[in-house]
């Protein structure tokens, strides 16, 4: 069964598509997020997961919208989405 399994792997390896791509190539970085829109949802304060995403997807230059779960979280909220240029923070 092993061997049979490796030799599906060997097949499904030379299958695989090349992992450079011609931006790569180019050296412009493959990550980048320039011209797209990002939702964050569930933002409820600087040291919520989702704030660190928010902050990653901006510094790639993704354009943001946020949201949050109630009134209570909106005077957390309200700063860092300003902080990050969030063109939209809205309630869940």
């Amino acid at each position: 069964r092993s061997a049979r399994r490796s030799a599906a792997c060997r097949r499904w390896r030379r299958r695989r598509a090349p992992t450079s791509s011609s931006a790569e190539a180019a050296g412009a970085d493959p990550f980048r997020l320039d011209g797209l829109k990002g939702l964050v949802v569930g933002i409820a304060n600087e040291h919520s997961i989702a704030q660190g995403c928010a902050r990653a997807f901006r510094a790639l230059g993704a354009e943001l919208a946020l949201t949050y779960l109630d009134e209570r979280a909106r005077p957390h909220v309200a700063p860092l989405a300003a902080g990050l240029g969030a063109d939209l923070l809205l309630p869940c």
